[in-house]
């Protein structure tokens, strides 16, 4: 946070490792969490078990990852 200036709002575990205990402390310190799972964001989600894009290295592949099937 003091090296970017605002506050940190959202959590990514590392290496997707969570359970219910560390869900309860990323909801004590973040408004939302994401996993190392893939896949849309369904109606109604758990904020603290949120899907993801992996980080890619263009724009091209992220663009593939976001509209694939």
């Amino acid at each position: 946070e003091e090296r970017i200036g605002r506050p940190v709002e959202f959590f990514c575990y590392p290496n997707g490792i969570e359970d219910d205990r560390v869900r309860a402390v990323a909801a004590a310190a973040y408004k939302a969490a994401v996993t190392v799972e893939t896949g849309p964001v369904e109606a109604g989600p758990d904020l603290y078990r949120l899907p993801r894009v992996g980080a890619v290295p263009s724009a091209a592949r992220l663009a593939w990852r976001l509209h694939r099937p």
